[in-house]
């Protein structure tokens, strides 16, 4: 694979981790808690040294630690909260499941049960080859981006003038290689060369103004892409100047991110940006105080929330900024605060651990507003989130099996609501299939649903796009719920191409 030109490309093969949490360990600080477990690969259970383990409460700084030879690491001395949890290592790059991997710490516990995915990268040398090693067998897709060399990234580059005066800006998208590749033990695979082609792309650029002397960020990234697509622009003075260069074009989010030292909210703003043939010179972008969603869950007389519950917002348009929404722990009076919500739409998603509990949604209001059918508008003071819960919701019992009758174990169960419900989003839910291939969703609301089983390490962990389940009609199963019903499914595998 040669370019004429040296160059830098991140090869993500998915070849991914497994971070695995257990109860190894105790703690007599009862006001702080242990994080204690293992990094693994996913496919291989090699465990991996050296991995760095890192979690974040909010948008505070981190911490983390590496793992010992065995894969193992302990973070002591942590605050209990609600936390997100990535696992890094030289070689690998997070996927975007693993970016979504939350953690309660409660005091004078080990906590708890998360996993994190890294995927594999390497990078091309001057001719354009690549070796990329370690990798378990298995089946892969390749994508190939390019990043610019690494005394360019923060430099503004200017590119020469055509015969006609023009300037002409190239840039090179994220290119797949067209099939699977299969990885076989103890051999080598060559010959998985990638043409990348070189396209048309333009500079954007423009000024967000509400900063107040606030520190100003900026992210583009492109709507439905990989990771890969997303860039960052620092605002460059006063005026609030910002600038992206060889954008390809198409629809992105753009996000604006305001802070200042000692305030407790940041300065927010999304819109998005349809890109075309030409440069985008007078962008504008407003920043306004991010919000603090207040709310609360209400259950039957004489019945507790389970412990353990998340709530969390995510943008009610599919690929809009999934960073503008946020997440809380419920406290243990049932209510929650989910702090620096940017203004937008949003849908409420809830997690619970609580397996085999029946409890439902029986309604999502905001005010005088259906939340649970026309989502969460943040703008302004927003009123304060009441859930409803019902007892004596249906459960569906699931069992995986393949075309042949053998059973699936580790398949992903997700159950999604029909008809003008798809967009009743905290009704969707999940299982893992166990060593057996089964697995069962409790508390689910009466109605009607499609159930689909996806493989293991397919990226579906509460994903709540309707859409994305169109191509799988065909390889899911009805069931209709009633209070109190259970309904035993048997699901294939959804085909993996």
């Amino acid at each position: 694979m040669s370019l004429g030109v040296k160059t830098w490309s991140l090869i993500p093969v998915l070849l991914v981790a497994r971070l695995l949490f257990g109860q190894t360990d105790t703690s007599n600080d009862m006001k702080h808690g242990i994080v204690t477990g293992t990094v693994v690969e996913n496919k291989s259970g090699a465990p991996l040294r050296k991995a760095v383990v890192i979690i974040r409460h909010e948008q505070e700084e981190g911490t983390g630690t590496s793992t010992d030879a065995l894969g193992k690491f302990t973070l002591r001395d942590i605050d209990p909260g609600t936390y997100q949890v990535t696992v890094e290592r030289d070689g690998y790059v997070a996927t975007r499941e693993s970016e979504r991997r939350v953690l309660v710490v409660k005091a004078g516990e080990t906590n708890s049960d998360v996993n994190g995915s890294p995927g594999y990268v390497a990078a091309t040398n001057d001719l354009g080859e690549y070796r990329a090693s370690g990798i378990a067998p298995g089946e892969y897709k390749i994508a190939v981006s390019y990043e610019r060399e690494r005394g360019q990234r923060q430099v503004r580059m200017q590119r020469p003038a055509g015969a006609d005066g023009r300037v002409v800006t190239d840039a090179y998208p994220v290119t797949y290689y067209p099939v699977t590749v299969n990885v076989t033990p103890r051999l080598e695979t060559h010959g998985i060369d990638v043409q990348m082609i070189r396209t048309h792309a333009v500079r954007v650029r423009g000024h967000v103004t509400g900063l107040s002397g606030s520190m100003g960020v900026l992210t583009i990234q492109a709507i439905g892409g990989p990771a890969t697509s997303l860039r960052t622009s620092m605002v460059k003075t006063a005026e609030g100047e910002f600038e992206f260069p060889e954008v390809l074009p198409g629809k992105y989010m753009l996000n604006a991110i305001g802070v200042m030292l000692g305030a407790e909210n940041r300065l927010t703003a999304s819109r998005t940006l349809d890109v075309g043939d030409t440069d985008l010179d007078d962008v504008q972008i407003t920043v306004s105080p991010s919000q603090t969603i207040a709310g609360r869950f209400i259950t039957p007389e004489g019945r507790k929330l389970p412990a353990g519950v998340i709530v969390a917002l995510g943008c009610r348009t599919p690929g809009d900024n999934m960073q503008a929404g946020g997440f809380a722990q419920v406290l243990p009076d049932a209510t929650f605060n989910i702090k620096n919500v940017s203004a937008g739409d949003y849908d409420l998603l809830i997690k619970s651990n609580a397996a085999s509990d029946d409890l439902y949604i029986g309604s999502i209001r905001m005010g005088n507003t259906d939340a649970l059918a026309d989502g969460v508008h943040v703008e302004g003071s927003p009123e304060l989130l009441e859930i409803v819960l019902n007892a004596n919701g249906g459960t569906a019992a699931c069992s995986v099996k393949d075309d042949q009758g053998s059973i699936v174990p580790g398949s992903h169960v997700v159950l999604v609501p029909d008809g003008a419900r798809k967009r009743q989003f905290a009704l969707y839910a999940d299982c893992k299939a166990d060593a057996e291939g089964t697995c069962k969703v409790t508390g689910t609301a009466p109605g009607d649903y499609h159930l689909y089983a996806f493989p293991g390490d397919a990226e579906v962990d509460f994903l709540r796009d309707p859409d994305f389940f169109k191509p799988f009609e065909d390889h899911g199963k009805s069931a209709s719920f009633a209070e109190g019903q259970e309904q035993q499914v048997e699901l294939q595998p959804v085909p993996s191409e």
